[in-house]
């Protein structure tokens, strides 16, 4: 799609791919409403149109379950915002539509929860040793860095010798974090990524195939925090991001230096991000303030299988 391969060039790779399957996913069922073969021209869009199409999706998403209404609103923004970019480009202006867009509903604000680096150790013991996905929730665990950032690493992004990791700007979303950072890694993890084996590739290979290898479902990490017994309010609806709040939380409780957290993760300073050099910041006394791994106290419950009728 001319669209996202356009924005390809300005937003993080993971992005540029949800924001193609959400486009895949409204013209299917434009397709199935059209009647399959009909051609599809710009002037069939509308606000009500759009509508339509958010009413739609509650009906039922992946594997038949209803969407949330993040979800729908998610796909539905990105719908808007490819309407708003085919209007104003010089090719594809002619015959379409001027944007319309449509209020969708949000969820209520609450209290944020994060887990704690107890609750984060038993979600880790909660997948087989050596797995991947145990693999990518260690790294989530020590650098608060946001999955698909993590699933970016490569081998040549540690420095084994210096004890840091260079956070390429191409695997930012934020424009902070496109700047790309260096930060000092905690000596556990260090500890922990000399035992992996070969130093080459991804640092987190997958055994995923083709265009999905770089992506980790959202409902195999939701589906170990709950055979965990961690709390829902800390990881339900973003159990990915819970490990960015989990570290960001437990780092200001040990006592951890507000800024140093703020650049640990990529966020901005403002003003005195611009004057002040994240070398003059004790960073590394922030990451030595990340506890080991303890042995998981929790009795997992195990997901019982389906038996065959």
């Amino acid at each position: 799609m001319a669209y996202v391969r356009d924005k390809a060039r300005v937003l993080a790779p993971g992005t540029a791919e949800r924001y193609g399957r959400n486009l895949v996913i409204f013209l299917r069922w434009l397709k199935q409403r059209e009647g399959g073969k009909r051609k599809l021209y710009p002037d069939i869009l509308t606000r009500n149109l759009l509508a339509e199409f958010y009413e739609h999706l509650a009906i039922k998403g992946r594997h038949g379950r209803p969407r949330q209404d993040s979800t729908r609103r998610k796909i539905v923004e990105v719908v808007q915002l490819a309407w708003e970019w085919a209007y104003n480009d010089d090719e594809l202006a002619e015959g379409v539509p001027s944007p319309r867009s449509i209020e969708m509903r949000r969820k209520e604000g609450a209290p944020t929860v994060a887990p704690t680096w107890t609750e984060m150790d038993a979600v880790i013991h909660a997948f087989p040793e050596g797995s991947w996905q145990r693999q990518l929730a260690i790294v989530l665990r020590f650098t608060g860095l946001r999955v698909q950032q993590a699933l970016g690493l490569r081998w040549d992004d540690v420095d084994m010798d210096e004890a840091t990791l260079t956070i390429r700007g191409e695997l930012g979303k934020s424009r902070q974090e496109r700047r790309g950072r260096i930060v000092p890694l905690s000596p556990h993890l260090m500890s922990i990524l000399a035992g992996w084996g070969k130093r080459e590739g991804y640092l987190i290979p997958t055994n995923r195939q083709a265009r999905r290898e770089r992506l980790a479902r959202p409902r195999d990490l939701g589906r170990a925090w709950d055979r965990a017994g961690v709390r829902k309010g800390a990881w339900e609806g973003r159990p990915h991001h819970a490990f960015r709040k989990g570290f960001v939380s437990e780092l200001r409780r040990a006592g951890a230096d507000p800024d140093v957290v703020e650049v640990l993760v990529g966020h901005s300073l403002g003003l005195r991000g611009v004057y002040t050099d994240p070398d003059a910041l004790p960073m590394r006394e922030a990451v030595a303030l990340i506890p080991p791994i303890q042995e998981s106290r929790v009795v997992l419950r195990l997901e019982p299988k389906e038996v065959k009728k």
